[in-house]
């Protein structure tokens, strides 16, 4: 395989990853609407949803006795886990860019 046809691959994982996160967004604010939050309340979220990665790499690795996580099913409950993780983690950089579209907004009408 030429480095051409790796970064090319690598370019269609890489969207293909992104998708699934935009996908999971979507159900996610389906399921909870819009959330706005301080980077506080964010905080235990993201933990939370880390420590569902964790739990599968832990589980998936002991089973697999490597340092690897090599079980099809397990493969792919770690692969759901680290979407939905970073699903959360984009919601809360949504809701960043929110309070500051309206902390601008705020700013325009005072002038």
């Amino acid at each position: 395989m030429s480095k051409r046809e790796s970064v090319v691959d690598s370019h269609t994982r890489s969207l293909l990853v992104l998708r699934l996160i935009a996908e999971e967004r979507i159900r996610q604010e389906a399921k909870w609407g819009v959330q706005h939050r301080s980077d506080v309340e964010w905080l235990p979220i993201l933990i939370e949803e880390m420590g569902e990665v964790g739990k599968a790499i832990t589980e998936g690795a002991i089973q697999s006795n490597s340092l690897y996580v090599t079980d099809p099913d397990q493969v792919a409950d770690l692969c759901k886990e680290l979407i939905d993780m970073a699903a959360v983690a984009v919601a809360h950089v949504e809701d960043i860019l929110w309070r500051l579209d309206l902390a601008r907004e705020r700013s325009d009408e005072r002038v």
